[in-house]
């Protein structure tokens, strides 16, 4: 009884969340929106379901799903600039670019984890070279880009095709 009433608490906060987010006269979401977790939803973009790598059982992959966060920059990491987090159509499987806004060359990488491990990577070699002791970092690239965020999947779960998305299992179970 205690596990169902964590999920309808989880589920009412969900709701609300959606409900915050303003919406354009379409119904569509008004973008571009801050979400928690230190990101700025952009654009949504368009699914690809009839594209098994364009999604997975707990993530909708949309070509054109745009997101921008603050990070470390490549060549001066303690300075920040903006990333634009990006899904583009790699044919059969998405690719994902990150743009920094000043530091750096964009890193396109066939998973987000690759792409930002090669972020993390080229920040942690600007650190070491100025004698700076690194501790070791992950990091998640579905939640850095985005895409895992519970009201990000729930805004993707109604675009076009979603339902059709049949590896996909929707974020209210």
């Amino acid at each position: 009884e205690e596990a169902a009433a964590k999920w309808e608490n989880k589920r009412l906060k969900l709701f609300s969340a959606m409900e915050a987010v303003p919406r354009n006269p379409s119904g569509a979401p008004d973008l571009p929106h801050p979400i928690g977790g230190g990101f700025t939803l952009e654009a949504l973009g368009h699914l690809a379901p009839d594209r098994d790598n364009f999604h997975s059982a707990i993530v909708l992959i949309p070509i054109g799903f745009k997101t921008t966060r603050m990070f470390p920059r490549m060549d001066l990491p303690d300075e920040k600039c903006r990333y634009t987090q990006e899904v583009v159509d790699g044919g059969d499987r998405p690719l994902y670019q990150l743009t920094p806004e000043a530091g750096g060359d964009p890193v396109l990488h066939h998973s987000s984890t690759g792409a930002w491990s090669q972020v993390l990577a080229k920040v942690r070699a600007a650190k070491e070279a100025k004698g700076q002791t690194v501790p070791k970092t992950a990091i998640s690239g579905p939640e850095f880009f985005g895409l895992s965020a519970p009201l990000v999947r729930m805004l993707l779960e109604e675009l076009p095709g979603a339902a059709q998305c049949l590896n996909y299992t929707s974020v209210m179970g």
